[in-house]
């Protein structure tokens, strides 16, 4: 596919050829035909596959002493891996969210879940009606799967989190695009085979999968699932299942679509899971490192991406930049995120890449279920801030304690960097790119109690 003589890198013709193709394609969806784009090279296949709440360090890719997930692991061997990449939340919608427009919640203005509240107003209640409030992403900022389409790419996702939806804004950009709250990754599988001929005709297609089976209520699935005495072991057991159970489809889906062939496939997760690790469970609350570590793998034999582990600080606002760079060599302006190409493809610019990403802070946001004082987080380097809810702050230093056990803050403040202080205070003034939008949504039965099963309600 025209690869240069740098290590796994792409020259200037070959990304101006893809920038021209996805001219072509785009000129082609409004005069309805495609012939004169047939005779030029085509770009690669996107797939983005997210696992939701899927806890990094529970892979054996990132550290577990059991292997949880063994395609992944074997994945992982043909892949670039990010060792400390983070989620900007610790819950589905400002992640995602975050991942779709390369912006900070602050910044696209999605920072609450999608939770029901008992208590109803006396209107409603008479009507046996509730709704909930949610927030929308920005119209004016164009979303992951916008971008494709605009680069002449047939654009597929499948969802089954209730939060990924049409309302927020999720659906935009793709052509077809399904959320079914009882998908299981079966359904998925099933789903990709049944689109699998119309992705072939559509070369080249972007495909978003949202698998919820990690979230919560967790099923034992065989022959992933060992029984354990102590009830929270064997919650974790159960979760474990889960991952071996997802692990298990993804690998499914690899194989119908031959994701090895002309594609560049991410793996991703949008946060992860406590186990009392700070005297909680799930992800309702905080932002310690084993909820907003997450997974973060890119796999494309064929541009050149050489398996490599990379140590760096990378976030989920990374991967619209890197994406659009990787398949038009055009610049996301909007992004707050910035382009891993040079990384991935190792090429002249990775070396000065890694330096900005050295001296680059990332941040997070969480809004807590009872409280409208946010938790900020703010990491730099090895360096981590969390700002809570009452102001009070806690610091970390992942070299000796990447768990988070230790708040330096708290002992001695003059051990932490004022710097990343002072860059946490500053972010936390930034304006969002819009006046956030709220949409009151009704909830019908079986979406009570598909929130209800998933603890989304108050």
């Amino acid at each position: 596919m025209g690869r240069t003589g740098r290590r796994g890198g792409y020259n200037g013709p070959v990304l101006t050829r893809y920038t021209l193709l996805a001219a072509c394609f785009a000129l082609a969806a409004l005069i309805g035909s495609t012939v004169a784009c047939q005779s030029q090279e085509r770009p690669p296949n996107v797939v983005v596959i997210l696992t939701d709440t899927l806890r990094a360090n529970y892979l054996g890719v990132y550290g577990y002493p059991k292997e949880t997930a063994p395609f992944l692991a074997d994945l992982a061997e043909r892949a670039v891996v990010f060792d400390r990449a983070f989620s900007t939340s610790s819950w589905t919608a400002p992640s995602t969210s975050s991942l779709f427009t390369s912006l900070y919640p602050s910044q696209h203005g999605v920072v609450e879940g999608f939770m029901m509240r008992r208590k109803r107003n006396n209107r409603l209640a008479k009507q046996g009606e509730e709704t909930i409030a949610l927030n929308r992403l920005p119209a004016g900022v164009v979303t992951l799967p916008e971008r494709f389409r605009a680069l002449g790419y047939a654009t597929f996702g499948m969802a089954s989190n209730p939060i990924i939806w049409d309302e927020m804004g999720f659906s935009r950009g793709f052509d077809e695009f399904r959320r079914d709250l009882k998908a299981t990754a079966d359904d998925f599988v099933e789903q990709v085979k049944a689109w699998k001929g119309r992705l072939q005709q559509s070369s080249p297609f972007f495909l978003y999968l949202h698998l919820n089976d990690v979230h919560g209520p967790y099923e034992a699935h065989e022959p992933y699932y060992e029984e354990q005495q102590d009830w929270l072991e064997d919650r974790r057991a159960r979760y474990l299942s889960e991952i071996g159970y997802v692990d298990e489809h993804i690998r499914e889906v690899y194989e119908t679509l031959n994701l090895a062939e002309d594609t560049i496939l991410v793996l991703l997760s949008d946060h992860g899971e406590e186990f009392r690790d700070h005297g909680g469970l799930t992800h309702f609350t905080s932002l310690y490192v084993e909820l907003n570590r997450v997974m973060m793998m890119f796999h494309s034999p064929p541009m050149g991406l050489d398996p490599k582990r990379v140590d760096s600080n990378v976030s989920l606002i990374d991967v619209l930049p890197t994406l659009v760079d990787l398949v038009s060599g055009e610049p996301v302006v909007s992004a707050e995120g910035v382009s891993l190409a040079p990384i991935l493809r190792n090429d002249e610019a990775s070396e000065a890449l890694t330096d900005q990403l050295r001296r680059r802070t990332l941040f997070a946001h969480r809004l807590p279920r009872y409280n409208p004082n946010p938790y900020w987080g703010a990491i730099w380097r090895h360096w981590k801030v969390i700002e809570r809810p009452d102001a009070s702050l806690e610091a970390y230093d992942h070299r000796s304690d990447p768990i988070e056990k230790r708040n330096l803050y708290s002992r001695d403040p003059s051990q932490v960097p004022a710097r990343l202080i002072a860059a946490l205070e500053e972010f936390k003034t930034r304006e969002p790119v819009e006046a956030p939008s709220t949409i009151q949504v009704e909830v019908d039965e079986e979406l009570e109690r598909t929130l209800e099963s998933l603890g989304y309600v108050q």
